[in-house]
C-alpha cells in the first residue's frame, strides 16, 4: 500500500471516530433533555394535583361557611321569634292586670252606687191603722257601707349588681403561682350575695378572697344567675 492509501485509512478512522462520539454526544443530550422535561412534567402533575387539592379545600371551606351562615340566620330568626313571644307575653300580662284592675274598680263603684241609691225603710207605728193595701210593709235590711279598697299592681324589676371594678385590694395578698380564668355565678336574695358557684377550678384561699369581692358590690333587691368573669395572673 502506498503512502496516500494510508493516509485516506486514517483520514477514515478519525471522521468515523468523530462521527461516532457526535452520535454518542448527541445521544446523552438527548437523554439529559429528556430527563429534564420528565421532571418538569412531573413538578406541572405536582402542582396541578396541589392546586386541585387547594381547590377542593376552598369549596369545601366556602359550603362550611354558606352551612354555618344558614344556621346563624335560623339562630337569628329563633331569638327574634323568642323575643317577640316574650314582649307579646308582657304585653299581654299587663294588659290583663290593668284591666282587672280597671274591672275590680267598676264593680266596686256600681256597688257603692247601688248602696248609695237604696232608700231607708219607713218606720209606722204599731196602732196606727193602715188600709188594708198598705199593712204590708217591707222592711228592708240596713246594709252598712263597706270602703272600697281599690287592688294595686306593684311592679319591681331587679338587675344584677355592678361589678366593683378594683379587684387589686381582695387577691394582692394571695400568691398565685399559676393564671387563673374562670367565671363566678352568683344569686342576689333579699340584697344578699348567696349561692355562689364557679365554673373552672379556684383554690379555696382565692374563693374565700372573691366571696369579699362579691360582697362590695352595690346590692338591691332578689335576682338569680348573676355572673362576672375573671381572669387573675399569677404572681
Amino acid at each position: 500500500m502506498k503512502r496516500k492509501d494510508y493516509v485516506y485509512i486514517v483520514a477514515y478512522v478519525l471522521f468515523f471516530g468523530w462521527f461516532v462520539n457526535t452520535i454518542v454526544e448527541e445521544k446523552q443530550y438527548q437523554n439529559e433533555q429528556f430527563k429534564k422535561i420528565n421532571k418538569l412534567n412531573n413538578d406541572l402533575i405536582t402542582i396541578s394535583n396541589y392546586i386541585d387539592k387547594n381547590i377542593k379545600d376552598v369549596k369545601d371551606n366556602n359550603r362550611q361557611i354558606d352551612y354555618i351562615s344558614l344556621q346563624l340566620d335560623e339562630l337569628r330568626n329563633d331569638l327574634e321569634d323568642t323575643k317577640n313571644s316574650a314582649e307579646s307575653f308582657y304585653q299581654m300580662f299587663f294588659d290583663t292586670q290593668q284591666q282587672r284592675v280597671e274591672e275590680e274598680l267598676v264593680i266596686e263603684e256600681d256597688r257603692t252606687q247601688d248602696l248609695q241609691s237604696t232608700p231607708a225603710p219607713s218606720i209606722t207605728k204599731e196602732n196606727e191603722e193602715t188600709p188594708p193595701q198598705e199593712q204590708e210593709v217591707a222592711e228592708a235590711p240596713v246594709v252598712p257601707e263597706m270602703p272600697v279598697e281599690v287592688p294595686t299592681v306593684k311592679i319591681t324589676t331587679a338587675s344584677c349588681p355592678t361589678p366593683n371594678k378594683n379587684l387589686l385590694p381582695f387577691v394582692e395578698d394571695i400568691y398565685l403561682r399559676r393564671d387563673y380564668v374562670f367565671t363566678v355565678l352568683y344569686d342576689v336574695k333579699d340584697s344578699e350575695i348567696t349561692n355562689v358557684r364557679y365554673q373552672g377550678y379556684v383554690p379555696n384561699k382565692l374563693k374565700r378572697a372573691i366571696q369579699s369581692y362579691l360582697n362590695s358590690f352595690n346590692k338591691k333587691g332578689t335576682v338569680s344567675n348573676c355572673s362576672v368573669k375573671l381572669k387573675l395572673l399569677g404572681n
